[in-house]
């Protein structure tokens, strides 16, 4: 199932510009967290394999599933309907929709092209 631990990035008693732990989409799926985050000052990271820092699909029930299994907070992606979500409704481990702020017209403007997104760097 899998488990979570501290890390020196995600130790808040350690570090004190610590992150919590993000689960993002990979490269080419269609996300903006990393900017998003980055510009609201929300200290999350995804720290996956892919170039981005993303997970792949299968990789994203592992740490839902183990999340659950231990009991462990974790922030992520997700979309309507699938049954991942559908299967904590009514469970300690229920999803909790989170709306971030509607992006300005600069900041679509500025967004990563959706071509140079698996870009290294």
């Amino acid at each position: 199932t899998g488990h979570f631990r501290a890390t020196d990035k995600n130790n808040c008693t350690k570090n004190e510009n610590c992150t919590g732990h993000f689960i993002d989409y990979p490269c080419n799926w269609t996300t903006y967290f990393k900017q998003q985050s980055h510009h609201l000052g929300i200290a999350l990271e995804s720290n996956g394999k892919d170039t981005s820092g993303g997970y792949t699909y299968s990789e994203m029930e592992q740490i839902w599933k183990a999340a659950d299994a231990t009991k462990s907070d974790v922030v992520g992606l997700r979309w309507k309907p699938d049954a991942t979500l559908s299967s904590f409704i009514g469970t300690e481990s229920e999803f909790i929709k989170v709306m971030l702020p509607i992006p300005t017209k600069a900041c679509v403007k500025a967004r990563v092209d959706i071509l140079k997104r698996c870009d290294s760097g």
